[in-house]
């Protein structure tokens, strides 16, 4: 399998990893009664939470091509 076929089954299953376990925790919270159906589609964050979203996307995006220096050897 070339490089590129790899990395994107990985990133396929760990994106799956993650839809996996956020479905099985809106069920936990769920059936404990903590969290109403809609809930996290419909949460808007406030300004503070907005700031830490931006800041932790930009720093994951930032790393992406570190990843990629790092694996063609280029760093």
């Amino acid at each position: 399998m070339g490089y590129m076929a790899k990395l994107v089954v990985d990133i396929a299953a760990e994106t799956w990893n993650v839809v996996d376990r956020q479905r099985v925790m809106e069920w936990v919270l769920a059936s404990r009664g903590q969290l109403q159906p809609g809930e996290i589609d419909g949460f808007v964050p406030a300004d503070e939470q907005e700031a830490r979203l931006s800041d932790e996307r930009n720093a994951f995006v930032a790393r992406i091509p570190e990843v990629f220096a790092k694996a063609s050897g280029t760093s």
